[in-house]
C-alpha cells in the first residue's frame, strides 16, 4: 500500500440525478499515471455532454478510498487533469477523510499540500461516523439536551458516574493490514470516531447549530481533558492479527486500546457514584434505552427505543451515503 507506483486505482464517476438514479463507469489507472486521470476526465466529460440537453451542470466530486499518504499525488493529478473547466455554474469538490496524518506535523503538512491545490470551500473534511443515524441525532439534539427538563438537571457529575464509549468489531483487517498497520486502532478509531462522540456527549450548549459554533464547543471539551495517566491506558493486539498476509510478521501495532479521559470543568469534574444507565447504541441494531434503579431491591426498569423494531420499513441512509449527499448542497460561504 505504501508503493504508490505499483498500485492500481479504480476511479469512478458517480452522477446523482434528481431521481437519485446512479450512473457508474469504472476507469482503471495508477496513482501517479497521467493517462489514467486523462481517461477519467474524458469519460466524465462525455457523460456531461450526454446530459447537456437536460441542463445538468458539471458537478465533479472526488472521494478517495485510499491511504492518506497518497492523497497529495492523487489530488495533484485531479487538479491538473480532472477539474470542471467550462461550466461556470458547476463545481469540483474533494472529500478528505480520516486518519488525516499520523501526528500534528504530518496533519499540517497534508493540509497545506491539499490547500495549495484547492480552495477551502472545495474541500470537505468528513468522519463517516458522524453520518450514522444516532450520531446525527446527538448533533441535532444538542439544543434539546439543554432544553429538555429530563436531561438538563441530570447531565453532570452529580448524576453521572462515567460515560463509556465502546467500539467493537467482529472481523479482522481482512486484507487491509497494509493500511491499518501504519496507523493502529488509536489513530484509526479513537482519535476521530470515538473522540467525536465523546465531545458531543460532554460539550456545553453551542451558541447555535452552525458548524463553527459546534466545533468551538468540541474544542473546549478537548482542552479540558487532563493529561492521560499511563496506568489508565491499556494497549494490546488481538490473536490472529498477524495471520493476515498483508500484516508484517513482527508487527506490534495495537488493535485494541482502552483509555480513561477525565474532564476538568464545572460540569464533569468530581464524578459521583450512580447505578442508572442511559445507553445509545450506534451500531449494529441502533437503539436507545435506559436502565433505572428502582428501590433498595435494585430492580432494573428498562425504557428502550429499538430502531429496528420501531421503524420497520423505514429507510435509514448509511453514514457514507448521508455525508456524500451533503456535499452536493450549496457551497459553504
Amino acid at each position: 500500500m505504501n508503493d504508490a507506483k505499483s498500485q492500481m486505482i479504480g476511479l469512478t464517476d458517480i452522477l446523482i440525478e434528481p431521481a437519485d438514479i446512479f450512473s457508474v463507469k469504472y476507469v482503471s489507472g495508477s496513482y501517479d499515471s497521467a493517462e489514467g486521470f486523462q481517461l477519467l476526465d474524458k469519460e466524465i466529460a462525455m457523460h456531461e455532454i450526454s446530459k447537456s440537453s437536460q441542463e445538468v451542470s458539471s458537478r465533479r466530486l472526488f472521494y478517495l478510498a485510499l491511504p492518506p499518504s497518497v492523497y497529495p499525488p492523487v489530488y495533484r493529478m485531479i487538479r491538473k487533469y480532472c477539474m470542471n473547466k467550462s461550466d461556470l455554474s458547476g463545481w469540483t469538490r474533494v472529500v478528505v477523510e480520516k486518519p488525516f496524518g499520523k501526528d500534528l506535523d504530518s496533519a499540517e503538512l497534508l493540509g497545506s499540500q491539499i490547500g495549495e491545490l484547492f480552495d477551502e470551500p472545495q474541500i470537505y473534511h468528513i468522519d463517516h461516523y458522524l453520518g450514522k443515524e444516532l450520531v446525527q441525532n446527538l448533533v441535532i439534539n444538542i439544543s434539546g439536551r439543554f432544553a429538555n427538563r429530563f436531561f438538563l438537571p441530570l447531565w453532570n457529575c452529580d448524576n453521572i458516574d462515567n460515560v463509556r464509549i465502546v467500539f467493537r468489531e467482529d472481523f479482522g483487517t481482512e486484507g487491509r493490514g497494509g493500511y491499518f498497520d501504519e496507523y493502529g486502532i488509536i489513530r484509526d478509531i479513537i482519535q476521530n470516531h470515538l473522540l467525536q462522540v465523546f465531545c458531543l456527549v460532554a460539550m456545553e450548549k453551542p451558541v447555535s447549530l452552525k458548524p463553527e459554533h459546534i466545533r468551538d464547543e468540541k474544542v473546549k471539551v478537548l482542552q479540558s481533558v487532563l493529561p492521560i495517566k499511563d496506568e489508565e491506558v491499556v494497549l494490546g493486539q488481538y490473536e490472529g492479527y498477524r495471520d493476515d498476509v498483508t500484516v508484517p510478521d513482527h508487527s506490534n501495532t495495537p488493535t485494541f486500546a482502552t483509555v480513561i479521559l477525565r474532564i476538568h470543568n464545572e460540569r464533569w469534574e468530581g464524578e459521583k457514584q450512580g447505578r442508572n444507565e442511559f445507553v445509545i447504541r450506534l451500531q449494529p441494531s441502533e437503539a436507545m434505552y435506559m436502565k433505572l434503579t428502582m428501590s433498595l431491591l435494585i430492580l432494573l426498569l428498562s425504557i428502550s427505543l429499538s430502531y429496528k423494531q420501531r421503524y420497520q420499513g423505514v429507510m435509514i441512509r448509511e453514514a457514507y451515503e448521508r455525508l456524500v449527499l451533503d456535499t452536493y448542497g450549496p457551497c459553504p460561504s
